[in-house]
């Protein structure tokens, strides 16, 4: 949603225009509104178009096709003016995304979702059909995905059933890669043919691939006449009727009517029919429309998500001001430097959210869904719906860091960023470029309020957590891990030779400079709670412990065959991995220390975890394959089993005392609450695509997928 430029129209007809929903090369799409302050959808066309010859024609074609099948499955028209100076189209507008644009934010659509697609435009199709016209140029960005079912949409090259061709014999009217081979060949169409575009289209958005592949028209028309379209990916049962859809002979392939038919026991009952990210961007693109006035023309803003001031650009570590650009401070704060780009949002009245909820009941449902998780305030088996969700500018690829007002996270871009709010709405406070190479770890420092982080090149930096003014920078060859515990709050651990570190430093925190470093022969090495060892493996099997600010040898510590990798220590007692559990040893200074006691998972879960575990309330909690278990830290009796329905993909979060809750998430994307106490599953939510990182804080879960940061509490939407 952009703003309009100074050569718009103010109005077309009874509407006034209020902002730009695109633009292609036929004429631009406006936001308006109706004198009664409905949202509309009016597409128009360039003044100089409406100059050629038959042009107008067509358009008109267009509007008398896009009102005889307005209703099931397509946009309703409202209205329309094919003659005045600036030809225009008046739809009903919908909150959606379309399907191309879908694809590109989550890759694929799930099963369950391609059945709906499948089943909604197979009767958007047969609406058509009966009201005696062929669409004729079904494709990706034909096809809108709302809240409540997907929507078919331009009618431009629509034709009537036994209406002759377009243009001259011989030139194709379509699109190249989804057009039927009677289509492809100049050869007259009917109803067939767009149900072999719609097997196209189906094939498309389980595999994010066109069927026939890429390249020229010519390469494609040829494929689509004499080549069978690659379905591999798809999920068997809708391979079958996507290959008889998409048959060479016309007459083989099925009615839209019997599609219908054959979908219904395939799609389920959930209204919910679209992948948490695709939903969630649906919603965002109508919230971002609130920030453009339905009503009163002196409540504006600027959607709280929307990223269009200049972004920082790397600078000198001595000037903070060059490494990014301020453009407004946040309400009730102090003037800053110019060291970090700010975007503020102004939050939606009531009016406006009742407004938005007016527009369709799929964006009513989804608010809705929201206030029945905020007002029941308990606990359920499964979370619907995130507290609040923030889209960022580019793929967020780093761990989050929190301090009680603000996030923090890295980007695909070279960028830091903090995410934050003073008034409950999520909202970009700065962006600093740390350099050209993705984000991929950050590290808060409370006491000194800096953040240390570092990219895929080596580069290491610290910023101001407030500004994000950058402190200093220091490179190193190869991408290197920082440790998760600082030094008295002075220094950081640092390991270099990903995945396999075989080096350690520790850099000042203020400075960047080195100020202790060593090498050690093997993985793995970790840090003590209170910062003042490290402990490092050796070829030997046995562990090397050194002071962590000098380096001096302070010991040695030894394992007993069979107890694997030493993953925490508490007091004399050392934990580690085996084969099929874990084991605590006591007495690993001694040359021969013991093992107190060994525990062993249960034989259904077949992955070692190689991750720290957590201890705590007399506890060790770790995680193996599908499972969580908790084993009593000084008997290793087993406490409770938690089994997720795919193996466990995160570390065990602990949220915080108060909550007695540990969070993690499993391979069938989904997160899980559980209740340190008993094991019991509190709540789980599906995640919107592929987890990326999380983190926890006050017993809310933070979560990145992509490009998309959310939070899920049930108490409903809260910034801690």
């Amino acid at each position: 949603m952009e703003q309009l430029l100074a050569h718009d129209p103010q109005g077309l007809g009874p509407y006034t225009l209020l902002g730009r929903l695109g633009e292609g090369g036929m004429g631009v799409v406006y936001l308006g509104r109706t004198p009664g302050g409905r949202a509309v959808a009016i597409k128009t066309i360039r003044r100089d178009l409406a100059g050629v010859p038959g042009f107008l024609e067509r358009f008109a074609r267009e509007v008398r096709a896009a009102r005889r099948v307005s209703g099931t499955g397509t946009v309703p028209v409202i209205d329309s003016d094919t003659g005045g100076p600036i030809p225009w189209l008046a739809t009903a507008y919908l909150p959606s995304l379309s399907l191309d644009a879908a694809v590109a934010e989550a890759a694929v659509l799930p099963e369950a979702s391609l059945w709906r697609l499948l089943g909604g435009l197979a009767e958007a199709l047969a609406h058509v059909h009966e009201s005696g016209l062929i669409h004729r140029d079904l494709k990706p960005t034909n096809v809108l995905l709302t809240l409540d079912g997907p929507r078919l949409i331009d009618f431009g090259i629509a034709r009537a059933v036994d209406g002759t061709a377009l243009t001259t014999a011989g030139v194709v009217i379509g699109s190249a890669g989804f057009m039927s081979p009677e289509q492809a060949e100049g050869r007259p169409v009917g109803p067939e043919s767009d149900v072999f575009s719609l097997g196209a289209v189906i094939a498309y958005a389980a595999t994010g691939r066109g069927p026939f592949g890429d390249g020229s028209g010519a390469e494609l028309i040829y494929r689509v006449v004499h080549r069978h379209p690659d379905l591999r990916g798809l999920p068997p049962v809708l391979r079958q009727s996507v290959t008889a859809m998409m048959a060479k002979n016309p007459a083989e392939r099925p009615h839209a009517l019997d599609l219908v038919q054959q979908t219904r026991r395939h799609q389920g009952d959930s209204q919910d029919w679209l992948p948490g990210a695709i939903a969630w961007e649906i919603a965002r693109r109508a919230a971002d429309l609130l920030a453009f006035d339905l009503g009163d023309r002196d409540m504006q803003g600027h959607p709280a998500t929307q990223i269009d001031e200049p972004i920082s650009q790397p600078g000198p570590a001595s000037s903070g001001s060059d490494t990014a650009v301020h453009t407004e401070a946040g309400p009730g704060s102090a003037e800053r430097p110019a060291t970090a780009e700010v975007t503020e949002a102004a939050r939606p009245t009531r009016r406006k959210v009742l407004i938005a909820l007016s527009w369709g009941t799929g964006m009513g449902s989804i608010y809705w869904a929201q206030r029945k998780v905020r007002e029941a305030n308990d606990p359920t088996p499964d979370l619907k719906h995130p507290s609040w969700a923030y889209k960022h500018k580019d793929a967020i690829t780093s761990n989050m860091e929190l301090d009680g007002v603000s996030v923090y996270f890295g980007d695909s871009a070279g960028f830091v960023a903090s995410v934050g709010s003073s008034s409950g709405s999520p909202k970009l406070k700065w962006r600093t470029r740390l350099g050209e190479e993705a984000v991929s770890q950050v590290l808060r420092d409370w006491k000194s309020s800096t953040l240390i982080v570092r990219d895929k090149a080596g580069r290491i930096g610290a910023l101001d957590d407030d500004t994000g003014e950058l402190k200093w920078t220091t490179a190193r060859a190869g991408e290197a891990v920082l440790a998760p515990q600082r030094l008295d709050y002075e220094r950081v651990v640092i390991s270099f030779g990903y995945p396999f570190p075989r080096r350690v430093e520790v850099l000042d925190l203020k400075t960047g400079e080195t100020t202790m470093a060593k090498d050690f022969e093997r993985k793995p090495y970790s840090l003590s709670s209170d910062g003042s060892s490290i402990t490092l493996g050796s070829l030997s099997g046995s562990y090397r412990v050194i002071n962590a600010k000098d380096g001096g040898e302070q010991g040695i510590l030894r394992v007993p065959v069979g107890a694997g990798g030493l993953i925490g220590r508490v007091d004399d007692t050392c934990y580690a991995h085996t084969l099929t559990g874990v084991a605590a040893t006591t007495d690993p200074a001694s040359a021969l220390p013991k093992i107190e006691w060994s525990f062993t998972a249960d034989g259904d879960d077949v992955e070692v975890d190689h991750g720290a575990p957590l201890i705590m309330n007399g506890a060790v909690l770790f995680r193996y394959g599908a499972a969580v278990y908790a084993v009593d830290r000084r008997s290793g009796a087993r406490r409770w089993k938690f089994r997720a329905g795919g193996l466990i993909i995160s570390s065990i979060i602990f949220g915080d005392e108060n909550s007695g809750l540990i969070f993690f998430a499993s391979s069938d994307r989904k997160i899980h609450a559980v209740s340190t106490e008993n094991g019991s599953n509190l709540w789980s939510f599906e995640g919107m695509g592929a987890i990326g990182s999380m983190t926890a804080e006050r017993g809310v879960v933070y979560v990145t997928s992509g490009s998309i940061l959310y939070a899920l509490d049930p108490r409903g939407p809260q910034w801690t």
